[in-house]
Parts: structure tokens; sequence; C-alpha cells
């Protein structure tokens, strides 16, 4: 929304990225209009992650108890026994009202422009865990100086429960992550005396959350990538078929531009989309059925699967997965099989794009865009933002 009004279009379209800056735009709309409710539950949640309370909750509530301590010493002590209550000198008063300050605004931000885009502030974020650690650690100090302890008490509160809380911290969050921590450690292990190399690492992605089939080496762009050779590009309709190997060009509708001309292949006739795909020198097209298919070239003429036999054959498939290139010699012809799948797999899938009225989203506000810069409008100013 800031900077919308200053963005030259006209060079974002003779870039070939305006699509991508649209459907940017557009996604941040459907998230801030989206957001995190103040007063239902994911809120709460998400207000528990960003402080990393899912993680440090024990040694934290250990730390609130430890303010209560603080507050009995300044309040409690300090009238009915005042020898006992210490004072804390003017430096950290001001070093406790920084932290404070500094919590305080972060805690602004996080309920505001944070609960915007909740997953990727919970990423960003990873900072509160050292300093929620920080923050517990001066309380416990606050604690320690508020009165006069004995021995016996500042022992206590000054080494065997901090300690205490640290320990049970530690086996929470082991029992919580032990099913990915243990295999990652594993394989970190095997790696260090030298039982399991880059590749096996790439392959082997045991442990890691929200990784498809644990690897970032996915089996059916492995052995298509093998077919072609390192170097082609290859262009994938799916997000989780990683191909973390050498000259292995893996693009998509998420991450890359496709083309400068992309106006011509989504909205031109299949002639055109091919030819212009051929002079960008994209000849090879992955489409792994058994996964969420998401490119808005399915409604294109040239990719839907009425017509896709017309002018794509098989470079390499298992039946399921399959790399097409252009119809020619030494390409077989499409299976009816495979195309069914095809078929089913975008019906199945929650995230296809709805090929219905005007597209996909990321097409038809695209195409507006574009329009509008062809008509002579440079400037975001001139130009509505995606609603």
């Amino acid at each position: 929304e800031i900077w919308w009004p200053i963005i030259d279009f006209r060079r974002l379209d003779q870039a070939g990225t305006l699509y991508d800056v649209a459907n940017g735009a557009y996604r941040r709309v459907e998230a801030v209009a989206r957001g995190v409710s103040f007063s239902a539950f994911d809120m709460v949640d998400f207000l528990r992650n960003v402080t990393r309370l899912d993680v440090l909750a024990t040694f934290a509530y250990g730390s609130a108890a430890g303010l209560v301590l603080w507050l009995i010493g300044r309040a409690v002590l300090g009238r009915v026994a005042p020898r006992g209550a210490l004072q804390t000198d003017t430096s950290n008063i001001a070093a406790g009202l920084v932290v404070l300050i500094f919590m305080g605004s972060i805690g602004a931000f996080t309920v505001t422009a944070g609960a915007s885009e909740p997953v990727s502030y919970v990423r960003a974020s990873s900072f509160m865990l050292p300093l929620t650690i920080a923050v517990a650690a001066i309380i416990w100090q606050l604690a320690l100086a508020s009165a006069d302890w004995h021995w016996v008490g500042r022992l206590l509160l000054g080494s065997l429960v901090p300690l205490g809380l640290a320990a049970v911290t530690l086996v929470q969050a082991y029992e919580s992550q032990k099913p990915t921590l243990l295999p990652v450690m594993a394989t970190a292990v095997r790696f260090v005396d030298g039982r399991y190399s880059i590749f096996d690492g790439y392959r082997d992605q045991s442990g890691w959350p929200a990784l498809p089939d644990a690897t970032a080496i996915y089996p059916g762009m492995y052995d298509a990538w093998k077919s072609v050779g390192p170097g082609q590009r290859l262009w994938s309709f799916n997000v989780h078929t990683y191909c973390m190997l050498p000259g292995c060009r893996v693009e998509s509708h998420l991450s890359s531009k496709l083309s400068a001309r992309r106006t011509e292949i989504l909205y031109g006739s299949a002639e055109v989309a091919r030819k212009t795909l051929q002079e960008e020198g994209l000849n090879y097209f992955f489409i792994a059925t058994r996964r969420d298919i998401r490119d808005p070239m399915i409604c294109t003429p040239l990719f839907s699967p009425d017509t896709i036999r017309d002018y794509l054959g098989v470079k390499w498939s298992d039946g399921t997965d399959a790399l097409l290139t252009w119809k020619g010699p030494g390409v077989a012809p499409l299976p009816e099989q495979w195309v069914e799948k095809y078929r089913k797999a975008l019906k199945d899938s929650p995230h296809t794009p709805d090929c219905s009225g005007d597209g996909p989203a990321f097409s038809h506000i695209g195409r507006r865009i574009h329009d509008e810069v062809t008509k002579g409008k440079r400037w975001g100013r001139d130009i509505e933002q995606p609603k």
C-alpha cells in the first residue's frame, strides 16, 4: 500500500515481472483481509509462537513467579523490614526501562503489522528466543536484588530454581521435537564422520517439517533431470518438486518469471504460446499428478487437459509424474491414462487455480495492469491496486 503509487509498472512489464508483483500484491491483500483475530484462540496461539513460549513456557512462567517475588520484596519487605529491602541503582533501572520499551515496541508491531502476516512473522521473529530467555534472566536478577536474602534463599533463587526450570524446559522441548530432532541429529553425525554426502543430505531430509517426501531432491524430478542433462530449463507445475542438483534448473510459478512475454503465453493461442516458449528456450515441463498443481498455465489452451495431447509428448514418465516436451520425432505420445490422472489432480487439489470467468487471480489482475500499461499508464498511482 505504501510503495504501490511509485512503482514503475512499465519497467516491470518490460522485465517480465509485472505478473509476479501483481500476484504478490493480491496475496498481500488476502493476508491483510484474513489477518488474525484479537479475540479468537488463533491470536493467543500466534503470540505464543512469536514469543517462543511453545518452547520456553516453563522457563518464562518461572520468571513470572520471580516477578511476584520481586514485587513482594519491593512492597512488603520495604515496609516491614526496611533493612532487608535493597535498592536498585539508577543504571539498572534505566537498562530495565530500555528493555521494557523495546519489548513494548515489539509487542505493538506484533499485534498490528505482524498479525497481518502471521506465518512469515513467526519465522522472522526467531530473535525472540534469546530475548525471552534474557528477559526471564533479568526478572530473576531483580528478584534476587529486591531483598537481602539469606544465603540459602539466594542459593535457591539464584542457582537451583533457574537451573531446574532450564532443565524442565529442555526436557519438554526435547519431547515435543523428538520426532524431528533425532533423525536430524543422526544424519548430522553421519555427515561429520564421512558416511553421509552432500547429495545424501539433500536427498534425505527426514526430520524437517513441512517437506513432502522428506527430500530436497524429488525422485521424479531427479529422473527427469537425468533424462535431459544439466543446464536445461525445466518448468515445474508443482511447488515441492525440488531438485538440489548441479545444473538442475527447475523453475515454477511462485519463484520464476517464466518470460517477459507472459501475456502471449497466458492469453495467446496454443500455437502462439508454444512459439513464445520455444523462443525463450523453455521446452521441458514437469508435472507430478500426485502433488498439488498450482500453475495458472493449466488454464491455457496449450496445457488444458482437453488439448494438451495435441501439442506435448512424453520425454520421461513413471506413469504418474511426467516430463513433457513438444511433439516430434523420438517423443512418445502422451497416454490418455496419464491425461486422466492430470485431470483428476486438477479437480482434487484445493490449490488448483480456477479457470472459469477471468481465470486465476494471478492472471486476470496481472492482465488488467498489463492492459493499463499498454494504454500508456506507467506509475502505480494511476493504476488501481488489487482488491
